[in-house]
């Protein structure tokens, strides 16, 4: 379904010159800023993907009481909760740069952009609860 020219972003009027109009160019906002961030969680995520890797691989066969038992340990605990902070953050950045490149039309990207956001902080306010539930 083609977008009406006006909802698209690169027609609204404004200081822009012609040609970076054209070029699809503009202000870069936090580019940078998100840019390196998303690097800086992936350097995150290594270690703590193979951590959780290595945690889940040694608990198939463990019940419901050892596995609680193991996560209740304070250095466990710490570790799920960075494993989930950085894995919702990265993902939602990750989806928010999806979102802006394929979306056109500015209503739905605002609204799927904010629905995401607390989607993912959702996320992981209820991954962090239960990880402290279960170690305090």
């Amino acid at each position: 379904m083609k977008q009406p020219a006006s909802l698209l972003k690169w027609n609204k009027g404004g200081l822009k010159h012609p040609m970076a109009r054209a070029r699809g160019l503009g202000a870069g906002g936090g580019a940078v800023h998100h840019w390196v961030m998303q690097r800086i969680t992936s350097v995150f995520a290594v270690p703590l993907t193979f951590w959780l890797c290595a945690a889940v691989a040694g608990h198939v066969h463990a019940d419901y009481a050892t596995f609680t038992a193991w996560l209740a340990q304070p250095m466990n605990a710490v570790l799920m909760i960075l494993s989930v902070l950085t894995f919702t953050y990265h993902a939602a950045q990750g989806l928010q740069v999806v979102f802006e490149d394929y979306l056109h039309n500015e209503a739905l990207k605002m609204f799927k952009l904010v629905a995401m956001k607390l989607i993912m902080i959702g996320l992981a306010v209820a991954s962090v609860f239960a990880v402290l539930k279960i170690a305090l």
